[in-house]
This record gives C-alpha cells, structure tokens and sequence, in this order.
C-alpha cells in the first residue's frame, strides 16, 4: 500500500453545461501534475431528468471499491452561491452540494463556476500551451487573470497565497463581468448599440438593457454582420459565429473581415478595462475556442487590431497597461484539468 505522499486518491470531476455533462473518474497523489484518468463519460443534459440520475449511472460499477471517490469537484455553467445553484439553461432541480454529499457519499462535494475551473487550470497548463501575446515583465507571485469569449465572455481572477514552506499558490475568484453593460467608446460603437435597440428590442424589453456579453460575444457576431450589412447596404446571408470567423479569416468575404476586426476591438477594449479592475502584474491570460479560432490573426497579422484597441486610454493609463503580459492559453478542456487542481486542492487541505 502506498504511503504519505503516494496515498492515491480517487475523485470525480466534471464539467456540466447546458447541452453536455462530461464525468470523469481520475486518481492522483497530492504531486501529481496531471491525473490518471480511470472512466469517462458523456450525457445529454437535456435528455437526463437530473445530476443525480446521471451520477448514479456514472457511480454505480464504482461502488464499494476502493474506486469509488472520495471528493468530487464539478464545473458549472452556473454561478453557484453557498453551495447551491440554477443552471440557467438546463430543466434540471437546483444542485446544493450537501445534498449531493448525502446522496453519493462523497465529501467534500464541490461545485464551482465553470470559468473558475479554467482560472484553477491555469496552475498546470503546459508552458508549451501559453504563446506570448504581449510580452512584459511578469510578476511572480501577482495577480494574474482570465478571460474569453464564448456564448458569453468569461472573466476570472487569480489571487496569490502563501502555502505552508513558503510556496506560492492560487485562490481563484469567478465574477460575472460579461453582465456588465456595453459601454459604447466610438462613434462607430454607438451605432452598433442604437442598432441593437432599434433592431432588437427584445434585448432591452426582456433584460432591460444590453451587455458587453450580448453586444459582441457568440449571439452579438450575427448581430455584428447584420450591422456591417446595414451600413454597407449588403444584403445579409444566414451565417453562424463559425462561418462569420471563418470567411473572415481567410479574407474572403470584406463584410466578415469588418466583423472580425470589430469584434476584435471590443474583445481588446474589455479585456483592459478588465486588467485596469484587477491589477495583473502576474499575467492576462486569454482563453477559449474563439480565442484559439482566431490565435493566428491575433497573433501575426498585423492588420489586427487588438493591441491598438487595447492600448487606448490615454498616454499615462496605457503606460499601465503595458506593464501587463498578454498570453493566449492553446490548452483544451481546461474546465476539467481546473476541476482536477481544485480537487486535488482539497484533498491535500483535508489530509492536513
């Protein structure tokens, strides 16, 4: 049997979304850089009545082995408080861990924002996975945060902590900045917003105003093409986000490549009033399938314009912004390996 730093703990991760619920059984010892990943499995949220029908499903060879875990860190789509939360697309129960606890018996059963997840992921990703954006001086032991673009524009921060013998480690903090309102800086932004208004106003009838998120994440690129259209008199095809992106890319389509480079704009101007809230002299790290769709662009076409945008507050505040490294994180299923950090957390903070 494996003793002290070779005990092998068992724990169930996941990430639960509103479209799938991906569970994995994984062991680890409290050094391991990555775990052993025992059992994986998919389910349709939507087609399961529960989290718990599909943990029971999931458990159900494990029990009573010695495989069976002994904690369980599971990423939501959701912003879980006090131990409890709604997912916002899913039909499902609200989840409370201390009921899952008592349920599965597994202890401590964690459930965490799923942007959290990709914040705690940041401590194991590769260094071959992390391309420098913008290079500067990165701090040890500093702020860092986290930001993407998806459906809806995810945003983290990483704290720093002294641990026992003088290291150094993470607390992450989920926030909901994405929810914030659209700040309009340019005449150009002013008029995509009066167009929201006018051409949607079931955003403003429904959530009585309109967020960064919705102005220029996953929903607001169709909205930016039907925008460019208008103003282009072009009659606007059916494209999705990924055909939108695509077309740009590869430069053939002048009304994309304007939503390209707007997008990009409004990705740059949040992602500095972010670093401005936060103060990341440890680093700004980038994130997500957009992010990594469109890493090429970001990174060597120098009609991109991120770092014009980003750099646009003024001679003093830019000298700010310029002592904050930018990476892109080319890592996948980053959501999962934070799980793993933040159960192998815990289980090192309960052996102790």
């Amino acid at each position: 049997m494996a003793t002290g730093s070779e005990n092998i703990i068992y724990s169930l991760i996941g990430d639960v979304g509103g479209t799938n619920t991906r569970l994995q059984l994984i062991s680890f010892t409290k050094d391991s850089s990555s775990p052993q990943v025992i059992k994986t499995h998919f389910y349709k949220t939507q087609e399961a009545k529960s989290l718990s029908e599909c943990l029971a499903d999931f458990l159900k060879e494990f029990k009573n082995t010695e495989k069976y875990p002994q904690n369980a860190t599971l990423a939501v789509a959701g912003a879980p408080y006090e131990g409890r939360v709604t997912l916002p697309n899913t039909p499902w129960p609200t989840l409370d861990e201390k009921e899952l606890e008592q349920e599965f018996q597994i202890s401590p059963f964690a459930l965490i924002n799923d942007f959290v997840a990709i914040g705690y992921s940041m401590i194991k990703v590769p260094k071959e996975e992390i391309i420098v954006l913008k290079d500067a001086k990165k701090l040890n032991g500093a702020t860092c945060v986290v930001a993407g673009p998806g459906t809806g524009m995810g945003e983290c921060i990483l704290q720093p902590c002294h641990h026992r013998g003088g290291q150094i480690g993470y607390n992450v903090f989920g926030t909901e900045g994405g929810h914030k309102n659209f700040a309009p800086a340019s005449p150009l932004e002013w008029d995509y917003l009066n167009f929201i208004c006018q051409e949607m106003p079931e955003y403003i009838e429904k959530f009585g105003y309109v967020s960064t998120e919705r102005a220029f994440c996953g929903p607001g690129i169709p909205n930016m093409y039907k925008f460019f259209c208008k103003r282009e008199n072009v009659e606007p095809q059916k494209l999705t986000s990924e055909e939108i992106i695509k077309r740009a890319l590869s430069k053939e389509d002048k009304i994309c490549v304007m939503v390209l480079e707007f997008f990009v704009s409004l990705y740059a101007k949040e992602v500095a009033d972010f670093a401005l809230n936060s103060l990341p002299y440890g680093g700004i790290y980038l994130v997500g399938g957009l992010t990594n769709a469109i890493s090429d662009y970001l990174l060597k076409d120098e009609t991109c314009p991120f770092m014009k945008s980003y750099y646009s507050k003024g001679k003093i505040i830019n000298a700010l912004l310029e002592r904050f490294p930018i990476y892109i994180v080319k890592g996948k299923e980053l959501g999962l390996l934070g799980a793993f950090v933040k159960a192998q957390k815990d289980a090192c903070a309960g052996a102790t």
